[in-house]
């Protein structure tokens, strides 16, 4: 019910949303309000699709690292007060950026290649991985791009979330 209330919500405004994780143990209040971290992404939904059953479907593009101020509503759903996490990045030299571009581009290309092997079908409406022009991304986006796909740890995912340094996170 929280669920389809908040799309209904994200959808009717605009279209911005937090997807945060719930810290260990949520299994416990899990239709309460169980504990998450404070740092979460922002994202906007840039695809939707309203099920029969009142259910979504929702693609949402990771745009912002924020942390949760304060949390203002509970119910149905969480809203809170954030703040926008910048990236920072470390002092390094240009060729190593280069070199930190290069090798998450290959880890990229291995992480595809194994998504096509697994044998899941690909939507011809939907563009395939490839065809993003992952070169032309800024280098924290490239990182966070390719997390998202080859880090399957939620501790992993929350402990990338929570680096702002790009050169750390690469």
């Amino acid at each position: 019910f929280r669920y389809r209330k908040m799309s209904e919500a994200v959808l009717g405004a605009q279209r911005l949303m937090v997807m945060g994780h719930l810290r260990p143990g949520w299994e416990l209040d899990y239709e309460g309000s169980p504990e998450i971290y404070k740092v979460a992404g922002l994202g906007k939904v840039v695809m939707d699709e309203r099920l029969e059953d009142g259910r979504f479907n929702l693609l949402l593009w990771g745009m912002k690292r924020i942390r949760i101020k304060e949390v203002v509503q509970e119910k149905p759903f969480r809203m809170a007060r954030v703040e926008i996490i910048d990236d920072i990045f470390s002092k390094t030299a240009p060729d190593f950026l280069d070199s930190l571009e290069s090798e998450i581009l290959n880890l990229l290309q291995k992480v595809t290649a194994s998504s096509k092997k697994s044998g899941v079908e690909e939507d011809p409406a939907v563009p395939s991985v490839s065809d993003v022009p992952y070169g032309a991304l800024p280098l924290g986006l490239l990182c966070d791009t390719v997390a998202s796909s080859a880090v399957t740890s939620s501790l992993d995912k929350q402990m990338l979330l929570e680096e702002s340094d790009v050169i750390r996170r690469a």
